[in-house]
């Protein structure tokens, strides 16, 4: 990765959102996150072990918790 690349990635807001939600008697969450300016992804959990230490592993990247409908990220209004 070139510098510039490095550069522009940094100017992208690493940012995470949750959802919890229930399929077929299945809790789940689902956690979007942004890698770039042009892609998103998700990832789903079932096991709560698993989502707490992939988003242990957002926060040591730098990654913060972003909430669409209070439009909060991590005490920044």
């Amino acid at each position: 990765m070139s510098m510039e690349e490095y550069d522009i990635d940094r100017l992208v807001p690493r940012t995470y959102a949750v959802t919890e939600g229930w399929d077929n008697s299945k809790h789940y969450w689902d956690i979007d996150y942004r890698v770039s300016e042009t892609t998103d992804k998700m990832i789903r959990f079932t096991y709560i072990e698993h989502y707490l230490q992939f988003v242990d592993l957002l926060a040591e990247a730098g990654y913060k918790y972003f909430d669409e409908q209070l439009r909060f990220v991590n005490d920044i209004k």
